[in-house]
Order: structure tokens, then sequence, then C-alpha cells
């Protein structure tokens, strides 16, 4: 049985509503804001309702709750420990209520979403959570660490034990996922997506293999290295950067797939982005000011099959060590004015160094 329950006096609702309904399913509790007792909020009497599966609490996007008030009212929604997904939007209180950090309250929990909790500065220990496999963190700009707990120290205590997919976006002022980084925090991660969170450095994260990365920063491209199982990263949109630090792939040699997107002040790639054996697709769009590719190593690509230059419109030639792509199958030019001219079959400059690709398409 699915419920949805939204506030509104307007229309007579009431949190002591839920108190004698047998709940299952899901649960999605809108207009928080709007509850003024706290009493009301403790009637609902989440805490026995042990058959819902997913609760979703939501104040509104106007971000004007009482935060005093605000935070008694979460604390008062305590759900069962059988709950498997929880949701918060909009709630305006300075803490999270101390049932989220507490492992056998949550005992349950496999999901867990925080969304526009903006004046949050602190999360609770959610590296505790047994059972939590999926994390979405959205626009809380005075979070500074994802786990602050110090107290891991060994091997049964690691955090995040079950975690597979963490997403944060908007964390501005995120600069690390541990406050105390361990050797054996976030054993299952493998899962991992940034979204604008500039000062965010990345630690080892062993089994970590597909990573995105929008507005990525300086700091962050020097960090990705510490991801030495990475498939298939794809690093998009930084205004900054015109060169990626030296030795950034060294550790990623186990890379699949790798797109690099929207650097516009880009002007060369990593020499050492040859020494990537295992690659097989290379795309490269959207980075206006790319110059040149790497001139020497190309040999060191043996595997790749698939490669893609996308409106790059300052590249003006290919190296001659791209006749050393043997596996290459593919190669797509678009939007490259200068690159499609010299690629031009049999009668471009750079034509004798792709004429073994079987497909190349420079259509426009």
């Amino acid at each position: 049985m699915t419920i949805n329950v939204t506030l509104s006096y307007q229309k007579g609702h009431s949190l002591a509503e839920l108190s004698d309904l047998n709940l299952g399913g899901e649960l999605n509790i809108q207009g928080l804001k709007n509850v003024g007792s706290i009493s009301e909020a403790k009637d609902a009497n989440l805490k026995c309702k042990q058959d819902l599966q997913e609760l979703c609490l939501s104040w509104g996007s106007s971000g004007k709750t009482k935060s005093v008030v605000g935070a008694e009212i979460l604390e008062a929604l305590q759900p069962h420990s059988n709950l498997k997904r929880l949701q918060i939007f909009g709630y305006g209180g300075l803490h999270l209520p101390t049932w989220m950090g507490n492992n056998s309250a949550l005992i349950s929990l496999t999901y867990l979403r925080l969304s526009r909790c903006q004046h949050c500065r602190h999360l609770p220990a959610l590296g505790r959570l047994p059972c939590l496999r999926k994390l979405e963190i959205y626009s809380m700009n005075d979070v500074q660490y994802i786990e602050e707990d110090e107290s891991y120290d060994n091997v049964e205590a690691s955090p995040f034990p079950s975690l597979e997919y963490l997403l944060v976006e908007t964390l501005r002022n995120v600069e690390r996922l541990m406050k105390r980084e361990t050797t054996h925090m976030f054993p299952s991660l493998s899962k991992l997506y940034i979204y604008e969170c500039p000062k965010l450095q990345l630690p080892c994260l062993p089994h970590v293999k597909d990573l995105s990365v929008w507005g990525c920063s300086n700091e962050q491209l020097k960090s990705i290295s510490n991801l030495n199982s990475l498939n298939a990263p794809y690093l998009d949109l930084n205004d900054q950067v015109w060169c990626f630090p030296e030795g950034m792939m060294d550790n990623m040699t186990s890379l699949a797939t790798f797109e690099i997107s929207k650097f516009r002040e880009l002007k060369e790639l990593p020499s050492d982005i040859t020494k990537l054996t295992a690659l097989s697709d290379l795309t490269i769009s959207d980075c206006g000011k790319l110059e040149c590719l790497p001139e020497q190593g190309w040999e060191g690509l043996s595997s790749l099959r698939e490669l893609s230059i996308d409106n790059c419109k300052s590249l003006g030639s290919l190296p001659d060590g791209v006749r050393h792509l043997t596996s290459l199958q593919y190669l797509s030019i678009v939007g490259c004015p200068m690159l499609k001219e010299r690629c031009k079959k049999g009668t471009g400059e750079d034509w004798h160094k792709i004429a073994h690709v079987p497909h190349v398409d420079s259509s426009w």
C-alpha cells in the first residue's frame, strides 16, 4: 500500500492522521514547514510503522523553516528500523536528527537522499549504517566532510561497509569524503559521481570503477590518480585548466573508456595518456583551445578501437604517431574544421596517418 500525504492546513490534513494507519510501501509527506506542533509529529508514530519501506520527508524549497522547531519535528519523525529508503528535502534545521547516525535505528536502510538541507554544517555518522548501498547528497554548501566520525581504526569498523554508489552535488565547501581517512574506508564503492564540488580531493578508493566529475578542479585532477581501478572516467567542464597535472595517468592503466569534455582552456593532453594500454575508447569534446595531441608513444595505445574528436576547433593536425594505432577501427572528427581538411580521404595532408582505419567519419 502506497500512501502520499501532503500537509496543507487549508485542506485539513494533519500528521496525527497517520497514527492509526497501517502503513506499508511508500509514505511521502510534503509541506512539513507548516507543522506547528511537536506533539503532532510525535502522534504520527512512524517508529511503530514496521511495514513502511520508503519514507520521503519534504519541507519545500523556500528554506524558511524555523530551525529549532524543524529539528524537533524531524527528530520526532523517526521511522521504524525496518525502513529501507529515506529521502529528506528542504529541511532548514542546523542539525540532522540523532537517529540518522544510529546504526540500530536505521539498520535496514539501503538508500539515503539528502537534498537542499542548506543550513546543516555536519552530517551524522552515516558510515556506520551497515546496509547503506546508495547515498546521494545535494546542495549542502556548509558541509566539509561526508563523514566526520574519526573513531574508525580497524577492519571491523570499516566506514561505509556496503556503500556501492555515491553522488555528491553542489557541496561547494566539501574538502574530503572523510575527516580522518582510513585504509579500509568505502570497501564496496564502485560508482562515484561529483557535480560542482570544486574543493573535494579524492582519497585512495581501490574499487571505484566508474567516475564522473562535472566542474572538475585542479585539485580533483591531481587526486584522480588515487583511483587505480578506474574503468570509465568522465571529466567535464573546467574553464581554468590549460593542462593536466604530470603523472595523473600513472595509476590509471586499467581504463577502458575515457571522456574529456568542455575543458575550454585545455591546450594540450598529457603525454602519459599514451600509457593507457587497456584504453579502447577515447573521446575528446568541446575543448576549443586544444592545439595538439601528444607526439610520441601512440604505439602504447595498443587496445584503442574508437577515437572521437568533437568541436576542438584549434586542433590543426594529427601527430604522426597515430599511424601506430593498429587496433583503431573507428575515427570520428566532428566540428574541427582544420583537422577535417587535413584528414580528407586521399588528398588531406594527414590522410596517410589514418588510411589504415576502416571507418573514418568527418561528415561536418
